[in-house]
């Protein structure tokens, strides 16, 4: 079967589209310089989030269409957080809260099988060309010092991986699942929310950032109600995340992280 014989495309993301497949199923199909190996990876990966019982959608198989692999899900219909945000903004303050509920329950939870987040963002800080030595240096010896635990973490938590259907908020998009310490969690969300970059033509930018800044504050001021243990390590989680998200090419925010890593790790060194 060809993509082009395939239901209804539904969505085209950076690794993959998604396809409308049989009822009640959508189909994750990579592009094709994806691996069957990478495929199983994430449907094993995402069968060990499911048996946690967090909200998520159920895997079926993985099929071969046309020398691409993909993945057959549970559909979940319903927009996203961001989406619905978008739309009604006077909502910010209850998604936040939402959002810091979602990632305290998942890390509620023990996933030992899973990738070691700390092990994953080792790897990304050795690959980051742009981060000097001495700076990388600094930022893994940092990582481990920080504390380590079996929690699950989602790894790439934020409103757009949140869809708010009829039974309830559903957690997508687990890739990067991993177990871990849940400060690394909330560092890698608490960077997305605050330093992702913006498209180029986005309209009421100086609104649009500012309303960012107040649904980050009170995301992070909820959480921290919610699992208060740890707060006093969020900035060097948030400089060890930042750097290894470097790793991931994002021309946009490159300026921007490579700064925020230098400055942390230069008050780093002064404590």
């Amino acid at each position: 079967m060809a993509p082009s014989s395939l239901g209804v495309l539904i969505a085209r993301g950076r690794t993959a589209e998604l396809y409308a497949w049989q009822t009640g199923q959508v189909l994750k199909l990579f592009y094709p310089e994806y691996s069957a190996a990478a495929v199983e990876y994430e449907a094993r990966i995402a069968r060990i989030v499911v048996a946690t019982g967090i909200p998520v959608p159920a895997v079926s198989d993985i099929v071969e269409i046309d020398a691409r692999y993909g993945v057959i899900y549970e559909r979940v219909d319903g927009p996203s957080m961001l989406t619905t945000l978008s739309q009604k903004p006077w909502r910010l303050f209850c998604f936040a809260r939402l959002l810091a509920e979602l990632q305290a329950a998942l890390h509620a939870q023990s996933a030992p099988e899973l990738p070691s987040c700390h092990q994953q963002l080792a790897d990304s800080i050795r690959r980051a060309g742009s981060l000097p030595a001495e700076i990388k240096e600094v930022v893994l010896h940092t990582l481990h010092a920080l504390p380590d635990d079996k929690r699950l973490l989602h790894g790439d938590l934020h409103p757009d991986n949140i869809l708010l259907t009829r039974r309830g908020p559903i957690i997508i998009d687990w890739a990067n699942a991993a177990y871990g310490c849940p400060l690394a969690d909330v560092g890698r969300t608490s960077l997305l929310l605050s330093t992702t970059a913006l498209l180029p033509g986005t309209p009421r930018r100086s609104m649009i950032e500012a309303t960012r800044q107040w649904f980050h504050r009170m995301y992070l001021k909820h959480y921290f109600r919610l699992r208060p243990m740890g707060r006093e390590h969020l900035a060097a989680w948030q400089v060890v995340v930042a750097a290894a998200r470097l790793d991931e090419n994002v021309p946009a925010e490159h300026t921007r992280l490579l700064a925020l890593v230098i400055v942390g790790v230069a008050r780093l060194r002064q404590e």
